[in-house]
């Protein structure tokens, strides 16, 4: 068989003869067409019969003919099957024959049989049914079968044939956290993800060994965080489909941190939202994290009677909440929120003090003085009748008188004090009339006569308070510096010659000791004070920023000098570190400060 398939047929001529001459001259003939000459030519003759003509010629020109007839029979030819791509199935033939298994693209099997000429094989690709599998094309020389669909061959030579099949894997994106974001990639992912749930195309099939590339975009006020399974990190993310790959992409929603301050005796708590905020004056200051737009309802309420509920102050853009005691905050940013709490109303004297000196056999000199008292507090005054009391060394023979016990403290008034004597005791004695500057129970206030003793002054009562952890606004030491936490620390004191100013903070030395010993803590080295009294008798509040370093405590020792140069002995207190108290920075120091508002204080916050 030839390469068109046809058979080669070998003629031969030489039984032919001439008695007289010779022959020179051999033509083979098929209806009537030449198609070979010579004695034994050979020709490619069809399947099927062919009637062919001799006609030799001799040297003289005469010429004969013969004929013989040709029946040539079809012969065989192969059809063979190979295997591509990185799938797997089965390629059958119709006529059988051909049962062929092609695994991740290796023919097996029954994948070559041979055929008679002309046969028309139809040859037909069924996936593999483990895993997803695809067919994906028919290829080979001379083959003409698009799609993938049967392929039909004309078997009139030998055929090679390939089938191509191809393993897809399922790529799958799935989501976690609080925030909002998509997904997208090529070959259609384009996920939605919300809250940690998936929306839309978020699990796709392609083809063994493509590589797919993500892309994670997180919505308005939410933040990508990164991927996990078959990608990590956050930056771009591509996947090589060898197998079935998961891949998680996390969105967190932005978040912003509510400070909430108090000044003064009350408590700030929170409404309908987790975290909640239950924050009190005990601990100073409170903190929680939100979602960004998250709006949190703030409701201020007095712990004390004598702590009126005065106004919120906030920090960042668009803050709006003023005297009522709910206060919505949107958490569009970071928000510190003060609450205020004025403590109660203050009087003024002036002169704070009206001395008098009595000797035996004489009388008070002078035996009366006036004192003007007006109200400089946040809050009205109104005081009941004028209580007078006497300390218990005070001489039996005095006594004092006042001539108007009412006053109107909205405006000034003034009351005049008298001071009698009996002459029974040859002693001699200073006393001292004056009216206490701040009041604790709203609606009194005390007139009181005293004699003490001469001396340096005596503290007592020492104790503190907490105001706020790491205060950065009363508490920013110098740049650079993390802040201190802000304490009260509150004593009393009592001063036979009536001599503790007002103006009390050049006069108290502070000294301090961080246990344990080396641990490397500091505090601010020129506290702010706030003085009441009268100069005999009252206390004194003391404002104090401490960074802790390694310390668990701090022990806490203050003296006061009068201003005739008497110093007072020492008075202590240990004050615990406040847990997440601020350590002081490498090499730093400390400088002043103006600390706000406290219990005992009447000022506004900055």
């Amino acid at each position: 068989v030839d390469l068109s398939g046809a058979e080669l047929v070998t003629l031969d001529g030489a039984g032919s003869s001439d008695p007289d001459g010779t022959l020179v001259s051999y033509v083979w003939t098929e209806a009537g067409n030449t198609i070979a000459t010579g004695v034994t030519p050979t020709v490619s003759l069809a399947v099927g019969a062919h009637t062919l003509t001799l006609t030799v010629t001799d040297d003289g020109g005469a010429t004969a003919s013969d004929q013989v007839v040709i029946t040539v029979m079809a012969g065989s030819v192969t059809l063979t099957v190979l295997g591509t791509g990185t799938g797997s199935g089965t390629v059958t033939s119709s006529p059988a024959g051909i049962s062929c298994t092609i695994t991740d693209g290796v023919a097996s099997g029954d994948c070559a049989q041979p055929y008679q000429q002309g046969t028309q094989v139809t040859l037909t690709a069924t996936p593999s049914t483990v895993g997803v599998h695809q067919f994906q094309s028919w290829s080979g020389a001379g083959i003409d079968c698009p799609g993938t669909g049967p392929c039909t061959v004309t078997m009139d030579a030998n055929q090679t044939v390939t089938a191509e099949f191809i393993e897809f894997h399922s790529l799958t994106v799935q989501g976690a956290g609080t925030g909002d974001g998509t997904v997208a990639g090529g070959g259609g992912i384009d996920c939605s993800i919300s809250g940690g749930q998936t929306q839309g195309n978020c699990s796709v099939l392609f083809a063994e060994g493509v590589n797919v590339d993500l892309t994670a975009s997180a919505s308005p006020g939410s933040t990508f965080d990164g991927w996990s399974g078959a990608c990590t990190g956050t930056g771009a993310c591509q996947v090589t489909m060898s197998q079935a790959r998961t891949v998680t992409a996390s969105f967190s929603a932005a978040t912003a941190t509510l400070t909430v301050l108090i000044d003064g005796i009350g408590v700030v708590n929170s409404q309908g939202v987790t975290p909640a905020i239950n924050c009190s004056y005990i601990e100073g200051m409170c903190s929680e994290t939100y979602p960004i737009g998250t709006q949190v309802t703030l409701v201020a309420t007095s712990q004390n009677p004598d702590f009126a509920w005065e106004s919120w102050f906030g920090t960042g853009s668009g803050f709006t909440c003023t005297t009522d005691p709910t206060c919505v905050v949107t958490m569009d940013q970071d928000r510190q929120v003060r609450a205020w709490f004025s403590a109660p109303g203050l009087i003024s004297v002036d002169p704070s003090t009206a001395s008098f000196t009595m000797s035996q056999g004489g009388t008070p000199s002078p035996s009366s003085a006036t004192i003007t008292v007006s109200n400089i507090g946040d809050r009205p005054v109104n005081l009941s009748p004028i209580q007078i009391s006497y300390s218990p060394d005070v001489a039996p023979w005095l006594s004092a008188t006042i001539d108007k016990t009412v006053i109107d403290t909205l405006s000034p008034g003034t009351m005049t004090l008298s001071v009698l004597s009996n002459n029974l005791d040859p002693a001699v004695y200073n006393a001292s009339v004056f009216v206490g500057d701040f009041v604790v129970t709203v609606g009194q206030v005390n007139v009181t006569l005293t004699v003490l003793p001469s001396g340096p002054p005596v503290l007592s009562g020492i104790d503190y308070a907490l105001l706020g952890i790491n205060d950065a606004q009363s508490c920013d030491i110098f740049p650079g510096s993390p802040p201190g936490s802000l304490f009260l620390v509150a004593f009393d004191y009592a001063d036979g010659d009536g001599d503790v100013a007002s103006t009390v903070d050049s006069a108290i030395t502070v000294s301090y000791v961080f246990r344990p010993s080396g641990s490397g803590g500091s505090f601010d080295g020129t506290p702010f004070s706030s003085w009441t009294g009268d100069g005999f008798t009252g206390s004194i509040d003391t404002f104090q920023c401490y960074l802790f370093g390694g310390a668990s405590s701090v022990d806490v020792t203050i003296t006061l000098k009068d201003l005739a140069g008497n110093v007072s002995s020492g008075i202590t207190v240990n004050i615990p570190r406040p847990s997440g108290a601020n350590a002081p920075p490498a090499g730093g120091a400390m400088a002043s400060v103006t600390p706000q508002a406290g219990p005992g204080r009447q000022a506004r916050p900055q």
